[in-house]
């Protein structure tokens, strides 16, 4: 069985912050049951986004006043890009 003490999620460009150039809300919405039961399970895990001008904008947002979520390591910028 996956549990929070044997599991670690990643996301990668989920998308669901988007909403914030887009303004289009479908994948927030489509995603949010799935962040809602894995915040509330206590799941670790790591969201990677494409870009900082609107998936990261939007997903913070919805981590901070959606989720309550619990950073462990802030935002950054990968410093691994071409």
């Amino acid at each position: 069985d996956l549990t929070p003490e044997n599991t670690v999620c990643a996301v990668f460009n989920g998308g669901f912050g988007n909403f914030v150039a887009s303004g289009r809300d479908e994948l927030l919405w489509d995603w949010l049951p799935d962040l809602l039961f894995l915040t509330e399970q206590g799941y670790f895990c790591s969201f990677f986004c494409a870009n900082d001008y609107a998936d990261l904008c939007g997903e913070v947002a919805v981590h901070k006043r959606l989720l309550a979520s619990r950073f462990v390591l802030a935002p950054c910028r990968n410093p691994f890009s071409m």
